[in-house]
């Protein structure tokens, strides 16, 4: 059905190729794992199935991708998106209305689908993908995981036959997560075939027929799933709650935040917590919980309806780093700083996260993983007590989390951090406090001990519904 034969491509301006000869094949109703570090080109594979490479960006392409047996090059934009559904890794840049609705309808819209046609197809997308409590508002005032939800069930609007994901897992909790390998079972077993780039695949296990790996832009390897398991290749974990992990021992000192009665219009009630220096909190719960509002109420984005808040100048860094982006290069990114920064303390950060050899390409040119780890290094030439973390791993492959990991024991040693995530691995290695947040409120607050470990676990099966002891 997908067929790569020698694809090469380098985008306009650039000196190297994104991608380098890559062959593959992928069969009718296959389900396959893209994977590799970030920067290795994965992305740029989606972009060349999809028609945004040569239709969009510009670049020197050559090889040939065949389409049910006929060349890409010889169809239109319009051909391939009736063909094959993507979700993009960041889903803002793939809407082009405000509306949630007029969004599920934009494609069947363009395509002449008739009226009655389109609302039951919108009805049927609604249910699958849970989007009735978004359905008519503002794309922009919703969660960024809802977002991602709302970007998969347009994906499917057109009834495609291939689908595409783009780091399906970076913004959603783990019941959608979850959610997303149930689905992508269905749509196997009817015959959908279906390429997923990703670094994470724990919804994935016991799912995949193949595994592409890219290196530096060519197929390093391909495996089946338990090949995969057994090679020497850096995995993130398939199987979530079966690894232990160390304790992160700790002795908080000053206070550094301090919520009394916390609320915000109606999604947060009551909020009353502390923090101390040297204290790692994973602030965990579904998406829609409250948790980034919680953060933009702490860093002065957002007023609080009532309560009380003391905290020092706090540094958010972000879940989509676009938003935070204003240097010309990587290296002037860092020196944005309200303190001087030497070109020294610049490098060493760059360096830590490994955008060294990257210190002159500009932000926007970066992958999606390589903006976060930017954010990131930014983090640490900061002087910020308090820093907040909005799923830092998004986009994050297994040598850069570790990194990250430790990046974050760093700073912990001179401010408190509050770190919202869904990564399961992540928090193990990183936090040594968890705050369960639900309905608007603080649902459980507990520092990890040997006695509590087993509370995280049970807060992410609750979170999916599943009847685990509550935390």
């Amino acid at each position: 059905m997908i067929k790569f034969n020698n694809l090469s491509f380098i985008y306009e301006g650039y000196e190297t190729e994104c991608l380098k000869n890559v062959n593959f094949t992928i069969e009718q109703g296959e389900v396959v794992l893209l994977t590799g570090l970030s920067g290795s080109g994965k992305s740029t594979v989606l972009k060349c199935l999809n028609g945004l490479i040569p239709h969009l960006y510009e670049g020197k392409l050559s090889g040939t991708i065949l389409l049910n047996g006929l060349p890409m090059a010889d169809l239109s934009a319009g051909d391939i998106n009736q063909t094959i559904g993507c979700v993009f890794q960041n889903p803002r840049s793939q809407f082009f209305t405000t509306s949630t609705l007029s969004e599920l309808a934009f494609a069947m819209e363009n395509y002449g689908i008739p009226y009655e046609e389109m609302q039951k197809q919108i009805a049927s997308l609604s249910e699958r993908f849970h989007l009735q409590p978004i359905l008519d508002r503002d794309i922009f005032q919703i969660s960024s995981g809802e977002r991602q939800r709302l970007s998969l069930a347009c994906s499917f609007s057109l009834n495609p036959k291939i689908l595409l994901f783009d780091e399906p897992s970076s913004n959603l909790d783990y019941a959608m997560t979850m959610q997303i390998g149930e689905y992508i079972r269905n749509f196997k077993e009817q015959g959908y075939s279906i390429l997923v780039a990703d670094h994470r695949y724990f919804y994935l296990n016991n799912l995949l027929d193949k595994v592409i790996v890219l290196e530096s832009g060519t197929v390093s390897g391909i495996y089946t799933e338990t090949e995969f398991k057994n090679s020497d290749y850096p995995l993130r974990q398939f199987t979530l709650f079966d690894t232990d992990y160390p304790l992160l021992s700790y002795d908080p000192e000053e206070t550094y935040l301090e919520l009394k009665n916390i609320s915000y219009q109606t999604i947060l009630k009551n909020i009353s917590f502390s923090a101390r220096k040297r204290e790692v909190i994973a602030i965990l719960g579904k998406n829609g919980a409250g948790k980034t509002t919680l953060a933009k109420v702490i860093c002065g984005m957002e007023p609080s309806t009532s309560g009380q808040l003391n905290t020092p100048p706090v540094m958010f860094i972000m879940q989509d780093s676009d938003y935070q982006l204003f240097g010309t290069s990587a290296e002037n990114e860092l020196s944005i700083c309200p303190h001087p920064v030497s070109r020294e303390q610049i490098h060493q950060a760059l360096d830590r996260v490994g955008l060294l050899p990257l210190r002159h390409r500009h932000p926007f040119n970066l992958s999606g993983g390589e903006k976060q780890r930017l954010q990131i290094a930014a983090a640490t030439v900061s002087q910020n007590k308090v820093i907040i973390f909005d799923e830092p791993t998004s986009g994050l492959d297994y040598y850069s989390m570790h990194a990250v990991s430790d990046l974050i024991s760093e700073l912990a040693d001179r401010c408190c951090l509050l770190i919202i995530s869904h990564d399961y691995e992540f928090i193990r290695k990183t936090a040594n406090r968890i705050i369960y947040l639900a309905d608007g409120q603080i649902q459980a607050d507990f520092v990890l001990t040997a006695e509590t470990t087993s509370q995280v676990a049970a807060i992410f099966h609750q979170m999916k519904g599943e009847n685990h002891e509550n935390p």
